[in-house]
């Protein structure tokens, strides 16, 4: 009896051994494909049992590349790749507002060809009780323009083609460009919104801004708000304007 005994311990303890060598010490063969996480990569043992690897080093990223540019809508993304196993990862690129180069791009005047320039102003004379509200509303196609401009209640429009559609827009764009200077406003990362912290000088008006903000949409002006006080004949006026650039390449004058 004892012998019998004896005899099946020794066999549990031959299978233990067995199972013990088969799982834990048999030969590794380690994939040539990397296995990689966040941080590292390595060779995986093939035996999907095993967890032996095998070459496990730091990824060696390289300078990155910028595979999405920021822009006013999005920040944009720098991708680093691993030299070794090829894995990458990505960064934010930070959108800190356009450069004097793309500043100088948003308001080229070949972005102006077509467009629709929309302009509402609001006047409160401060030492008599009187207000008045205008509109004026350019539309700019290849050589045409459509101009309407409401005050008072009244609305006039006119239009023109050839040189005189051509100097009407040359003379907008052109007063466009010297009132927003780059150099004058701030950007604001939060708000998207660049504000007035130098001189805007408004020709038309002979003025400089008391305040403005300005918006872009891809890579154009899309909205102007400013804010001004005229002063003729003995009379304090305050101005608040919102200009709006629209419909890039798709206005229509008939």
């Amino acid at each position: 009896m004892k012998r019998a005994i004896s005899l099946l311990l020794i066999s549990c303890i031959i299978l233990t051994n067995l199972v013990i060598l088969t799982s834990c010490f048999h030969f590794c063969k380690f994939s040539e494909e990397w296995t990689h996480d966040g941080e590292n990569h390595w060779h995986a043992c093939t035996n999907s049992k095993c967890n032996e690897v095998e070459g496990l080093q730091k990824h060696s990223f390289d300078a990155g590349e910028i595979t999405s540019t920021a822009t006013q809508e999005a920040d944009g993304v720098m991708t680093y790749t691993c030299s070794v196993c090829n894995a990458k990862k990505e960064s934010p690129i930070l959108f800190n507002g356009l450069d004097q180069t793309e500043w100088d791009a948003a308001f080229d005047e070949d972005n102006f060809i077509n467009f629709t320039y929309k302009e509402r102003a609001y006047v409160d004379a401060q030492n008599v009780s009187a207000s008045a509200i205008s509109l004026v509303i350019y539309k700019f196609t290849e050589d045409k323009v459509h101009v309407s401009i409401t005050s008072g209640g009244v609305t006039k429009t006119d239009s023109a083609t050839g040189p005189l559609a051509e100097t009407t827009r040359a003379n907008l764009v052109k007063s466009i460009q010297d009132m927003l200077k780059h150099g004058s406003f701030t950007y604001d990362r939060e708000t998207k919104t660049y504000t007035l912290t130098g001189t805007m000088k408004i020709e038309s008006l002979g003025v400089n801004a008391k305040s403005a903000t300005l918006t872009f949409k891809d890579g154009k002006p899309e909205k102007l708000v400013y804010t001004c006080v005229i002063k003729r004949n003995g009379l304090s006026m305050d101005c608040e304007s919102t200009v709006t650039f629209a419909d890039f390449g798709t206005t229509v004058v008939n």
